[in-house]
């Protein structure tokens, strides 16, 4: 009979840790998930944060986030969700701008993203002073999903006036196939994906997933959902560039340009 191992996560354990004048400080609360995982360990009640498995022998993975929540069923109708392999693939062309015949390039790094709305900056950079990791070439509409410490949904779309700029290789870039951009990337960002991404976190200090896994995530619609946020995408698309057409003008009448 083969043994079962609890895992249980902890989100909340009294307290949190903030820093103020450059020193970390604890500060107590009285949310704890601790008394509910001791209760799942022993039995007396069930816990959303713990549960009892077995280890499979040829386990590669040992961390409480990995099995606490259990791997996600692959969708076997059009109600079970999307995979996004089926919508976007993964694209990885690679350009080394020091050795390009332009003297400057538009940079994409990860904080370029804002995870709240998903717009997309940069940064102009002399092609000699290119970082290590700015080598992937990215185009307009592509969907950037930052690998690294994926539980902050960072996700964003290239704008058509970054089309052949180059990102970080911290990005995974997905070229959408059935959806539109904007309407993917969101749905990227929601708990459901985040949730399945941080089960492939590997790390602790710098928690990162591997760009492959971007497409087995299973996107939590129907299709004829897809379709809806892809017509919702359009519109969002639309009030984004009269936002910043906008703004421009408002600039300019002030007398300095938009950032």
């Amino acid at each position: 009979m083969r043994a079962e191992t609890f895992f249980g996560e902890a989100r909340e354990v009294g307290y949190d840790v903030v820093t103020r004048s450059g020193q970390r400080r604890r500060i107590r609360h009285a949310r704890t998930d601790l008394p509910a995982l001791l209760a799942a360990f022993i039995g007396e009640k069930p816990c959303e944060l713990g549960r009892w498995g077995s280890l499979p022998d040829d386990a590669e993975r040992w961390d409480a986030g990995f099995h606490v929540e259990g791997q996600p069923a692959a969708p076997v109708g059009e109600d079970d969700g999307i995979l996004v392999s089926s919508v976007a693939r993964l694209v990885d062309e690679r350009r080394d701008p020091r050795r390009g015949r332009s003297d400057s390039f538009d940079y994409i790094e990860i904080s370029d993203v804002d995870g709240r709305t998903g717009l997309v900056g940069h940064k102009r950079l002399a092609s000699h002073d290119a970082p290590s990791r700015a080598r992937k070439l990215v185009r307009a509409g592509d969907v950037l999903v930052s690998t690294v410490r994926p539980e902050r949904g960072t996700v964003g779309v290239v704008p058509h006036h970054l089309d052949g700029a180059i990102c970080s290789t911290g990005f995974a870039v997905l070229r959408c196939q059935e959806v539109h951009p904007l309407a993917l990337a969101w749905l990227l960002k929601s708990d459901a994906v985040r949730r399945q991404m941080v089960r492939h976190n590997i790390g602790i200090a710098y928690p990162a997933i591997a760009e492959e896994t971007c497409l087995s995530l299973v996107l939590p619609v129907s299709r004829i959902k897809l379709e809806q946020a892809s017509a919702a995408a359009e519109e969002l698309e639309a009030a984004q560039a009269a936002f910043e057409s906008a703004r421009a003008r408002m600039a300019q009448f002030v007398g300095h340009s938009p950032e």
